[in-house]
């Protein structure tokens, strides 16, 4: 049901529905635990009753250690768990970024288009929420009109979106910057050493305290430009919202979304790039053939071009072997029969 203006109910149809393999795989495995144990325990009552000597006290016990090895090995799966744990251990419980970051590139030019490795693109917009103090009681029914509308606009136009709703520290707050500026140019020196302390206890402030931010990932696959034409008639939308303003991320404001986002105090993007593209199995940017000193020619790598002729005679020559050595058990197989043959005669 669509929400009307002033009304502070909105029905919400509901249906029951749920997906195949939907069901927690904890409680699914605990589930199976708890049966295994109540088959156990019926079975060995029956075996104790019914049976006499060794099996009355031999088979609860021999079943019971083989059921606690089914259930650790077939249903908890505790040789998998150990490996990852040891495998934390290890990286002293530190993931490696390609769990997370899936970015190859980032433009550095405006509005810095990311390429993801499953090729779509995206754009990374911030929108700092404007206060409500003061406003009227439709404000709120006003925003989210505004990002409806906004989303509506984003189907019509083949554009997909996440949101990120995060908290995050108000000192980082470009706008400070402009601030300690004022100060600098100021020529009064008396004037110079209040602005200072004062800009510095509200930098003490805002570093102490936190704002919210919404951060909307938008995704496309089309050309660079349409992209971005596109995207500005959505954001002309979300202007109408309670909103400051809009700012587009570059590279290093990323950086700082992600450490934000996981919670790591050092993140490089340059370096997770890189890592990404050796997981790819994808050729370097830039890779030197040869170098020349003196007249004299070294080379240092093979073109792409020399790279995949060898990859084709590779192919070729195992292709040859293999060929030979099948001619050679078959003509192996026809020497033994004539053999055969002949001492037959």
């Amino acid at each position: 049901m669509e929400p009307r203006r002033g009304s502070d109910i909105i029905h919400i149809p509901i249906t029951f529905d749920i997906r195949k393999g939907s069901v927690d795989q904890g409680t699914s495995k605990k589930l199976w635990a708890f049966l295994g144990v109540v088959a156990w325990i019926f079975t060995s009552f029956l075996v104790f009753i019914a049976a006499d000597g060794f099996w009355a006290w031999g088979y609860p016990l021999i079943s019971f250690v083989v059921l606690i090895y089914i259930i650790r090995f077939l249903i908890i799966r505790e040789p998998y768990y150990r490996e990852k744990r040891e495998a934390l251990i290890a990286s002293n419980y530190m993931f490696p970024h390609s769990v997370f970051w899936d970015v190859y590139e980032i433009s550095n030019k405006f509005p810095y288009i990311v390429h993801f490795a499953s090729g779509i693109k995206g754009i990374f917009i911030a929108l700092d929420k404007d206060v409500i103090v003061g406003k009227d009681r439709d404000a709120d029914f006003d925003h989210h009109s505004a990002i409806a509308n906004a989303y509506q606009q984003m189907v019509r136009r083949g554009i997909e979106c996440i949101h990120i709703d995060y908290m995050d520290v108000v000192g980082k707050d470009t706008r400070l910057g402009t601030l300690f500026e004022q100060y600098e140019r100021t020529e009064n020196p008396d004037l110079r050493k209040l602005l200072l302390r004062k800009f510095d206890y509200i930098e003490y402030l805002m570093n102490r305290s936190y704002s919210f931010y919404d951060v909307y990932v938008f995704f496309y696959n089309g050309p660079d430009d349409v992209f971005w034409s596109e995207l500005q008639e959505v954001l002309d939308y979300f202007k109408l919202a309670n909103y400051t303003r809009i700012r587009v991320l570059n590279k290093s404001a990323i950086a700082d979304l992600v450490k934000s986002v996981i919670n790591i105090s050092d993140f490089s993007v340059s370096r997770a790039t890189d890592n990404l593209f050796k997981e790819m199995n994808r050729i370097q940017y830039i890779r030197p053939l040869w170098v020349e000193n003196n007249g004299e020619r070294t080379i240092l790598n093979k073109s792409l071009e020399e790279l995949e002729e060898l990859k084709r005679v590779s192919k070729s020559e195992r292709s040859v072997k293999r060929k030979r050595k099948f001619g050679a058990l078959i003509g192996r197989r026809k020497d033994e029969e004539e053999i055969d043959l002949f001492q037959g005669d």
